[in-house]
């Protein structure tokens, strides 16, 4: 007996079909994120929901400068500034010639009249163009919170890009309206604080995310920079009586001391893996009386931009760096010893071609065996941090073997071992552990063969042991 089965096959797929159909359906419904209207400022947009709207007007505003310079035709290099610098470029009228000038000296006149009327015709038709372009990279929060602005329709009538750029600006600034202005300010000035140049960070875009910051300080109606004690530095550096200055040469004094703070919070907030060793230069040099401090934010940028780092010049002042400390082998022939020495990798002692030092007297200790620049008699302060590590290594494990593995690693704390050997009266710690290291036989008893052995690592070697106590 056969089912006809067609229907329901042909309901199955209607349904398959309706489920398809909505799955593309809600699929082409999804917001695509906002990136602007023009594509080679894509990505580079004006909003005011983003927590970091302040940095994001910066960035589009910079690119926007970048991008007007090169594709508008007429002077463009006056709307970048116009950008860059958020207010109109002013052009110097040219001086009427002597009525007794020579007909060149009025022909050059008349051009430079000519020039001066097309650039101001210029940028009276790039700001417009201007207009459009910026509106085409706001979000439409951005577009609705700027239609709501009183000055909007003035803007909007004349098509000013400028003003529109002051609106946004405006908007994007003002902290007041969502958030309790004094917290807004401290924000602010934490972000000052805390700022770090990132490791893979490039000198200018430190510069540039740290001039946003000081940016947004000033615009929420904070200060920072100005202190009177590098105000009064700068003053007695200059032989400069205070007291006797008018308003305008104070505040040149005070503008100096803001650049001088901020050139040096700048080169302070650089990533210390890459310009460590400039800002030790500067303490350095200031010790010794000469000042190599950069005076403002541009002179520091070009010192990180041009600052040339060698590894082999780091290599040469500081010696190597994987210079470690090696167990020397131990067996039943050499129980008795009294120390077991360890050797650093430059200088490790092996068996092959070791040389006898047994007819050698130390003149510091009396004692055969050593030089007097090897002596450890009393070296109480040359001392290397070292921490254990527990290791697995089946590589190394010969199976019929029951081996532990333990790894001493050297970390540089600044004080040295003389040719590599460790004090006898160490003894190598491990934290949270049962296991502990010792080098001296005569700080133990109850010396004797362990059934397993225990592998211990370093950075210049592997040895073993069967000794507990």
């Amino acid at each position: 007996m056969s089912v006809d089965n067609s229907k329901e096959n042909g309901e199955d797929k209607k349904d398959k079909k309706r489920y398809n159909n909505n799955n593309f359906n809600r699929s082409s419904n999804i917001t695509k994120k906002f990136e602007g209207d023009c594509d080679d400022l894509k990505g580079h947009i004006y909003d005011c929901t983003d927590t970091r709207q302040a940095d994001m007007f910066a960035k589009t505003n910079k690119k926007l400068a970048e991008y007007v310079g090169k594709t508008f035709k007429d002077f463009p290099g006056d709307m970048a500034l116009l950008i860059k610098n958020l207010e109109r470029p002013t052009f110097t009228i040219p001086t009427d010639p002597d009525a007794t000038a020579s007909e060149t000296i009025k022909r050059i006149w008349e051009k430079k009249c000519d020039s001066y009327h097309k650039r101001e015709e210029a940028i009276e038709e790039n700001n417009k163009r201007l207009y459009a372009l910026i509106m085409g990279q706001c979000t439409e929060v951005m577009k609705a919170k700027l239609q709501g602005l009183p000055v909007f329709d003035g803007i909007d009538s004349s098509l000013d890009g400028l003003q529109l750029l002051l609106a946004i600006k405006g908007i994007v600034y003002q902290f007041h309206s969502q958030k309790y202005l004094p917290h807004a300010v401290h924000e602010a000035v934490r972000r000052f604080y805390t700022l770090q140049q990132g490791k893979f960070m490039t000198a200018a875009s430190y510069q540039e995310q740290f001039l946003s910051i000081i940016d947004v300080i000033n615009s929420t109606g904070g200060g920072i920079g100005l202190h009177e004690g590098i105000t009064s530095m700068i003053a007695i550096e200059e032989s400069i009586d205070m007291s006797q200055l008018n308003n305008t040469e104070i505040k040149n004094i005070q503008q100096q001391a803001k650049n001088k703070y901020f050139a040096t919070a700048f080169i302070l907030g650089s990533d210390r893996t890459r310009y460590g060793r400039l800002i030790e230069e500067m303490e350095n040099s200031y010790l010794q009386g000469k000042n190599i401090y950069p005076p403002n934010i541009s002179a520091a940028y070009n010192l990180l931009a041009n600052w040339k780092q060698d590894p082999r010049n780091i290599m040469r002042s500081i010696g190597p760096i994987n210079d470690g400390v090696s167990f020397a082998n131990i067996d039943e022939e050499n129980i008795d010893n009294d120390e077991i020495s360890l050797t650093t990798n430059s200088s490790m002692n092996t068996k092959k071609g070791k040389k006898s030092k047994g007819h050698i007297k130390c003149f510091k200790c009396n004692k055969m065996g050593h030089y007097a620049n090897e002596c450890l008699g009393n070296d109480t302060n040359e001392q290397t941090m070292m921490f254990m590590n527990g290791v697995s290594n089946e590589d190394e494990v010969n199976d019929n073997e029951d081996i532990v593995g333990y790894q001493f690693l050297q970390e540089s704390s600044g004080t040295k071992i003389k040719r590599g050997q460790v004090p006898g009266k160490w003894i190598l710690l491990d934290n949270q552990s049962t296991v502990d290291a010792f080098c001296n036989k005569s700080l133990l008893t109850n010396i004797r063969k362990s059934p397993t052995k225990m592998k211990i690592h370093c950075n210049a070697g592997v040895t073993s042991t069967n000794l507990i106590g």
